[in-house]
């Protein structure tokens, strides 16, 4: 019996246990296009970003550079580093958090933004859809 008692702790015990999530590494070269939807009406450009030793940099399709951290198994955050004067959606630029996914050699990261209580526009969205060149 008591061997019993001792087994159900130990089981216990091991249940209660965290486990670290594998998070996938990310480093490489991107290419790919950046999609926005914003107002119902969906733009794209094309885009490149190097992904090396938990920094940023973008190489086509506008500037950026910096650390990001994975977060989650599914979210990672990006912190940009240059600065900028000018008036315009700060969305476009490769910053703050993002779902992810990972599919063969392909990266999405997608941006959602809540509509304003009044918008007219159900959400905007900012994706980046990526295939790893390296």
């Amino acid at each position: 019996m008591k061997k019993l008692i001792y087994l159900a702790l130990i089981t216990f015990a091991l249940a209660g246990c965290e486990k670290e999530e594998n998070l996938t590494p990310l480093d490489g070269a991107y290419s790919g296009t950046f999609r926005m939807l914003v107002d119902s009406k969906e733009q794209v450009s094309d885009f490149e970003v190097t992904l090396k030793a938990k920094r940023f940099t973008t190489t086509k399709g506008g500037a950026g550079r910096g650390p990001f951290e994975i977060i989650s198994k599914d979210e990672i955050k990006f912190t940009d580093e240059l600065l900028y004067t000018a008036n315009f959606d700060w969305n476009t630029l490769l910053g703050g958090n993002y779902t992810y996914e990972i599919k063969a050699d392909s990266l999405i990261l997608t941006k959602k933004l809540n509509p304003a209580p009044n918008a007219k526009y159900a959400y905007t969205y900012y994706q980046y859809r990526l295939k790893k060149m390296n």
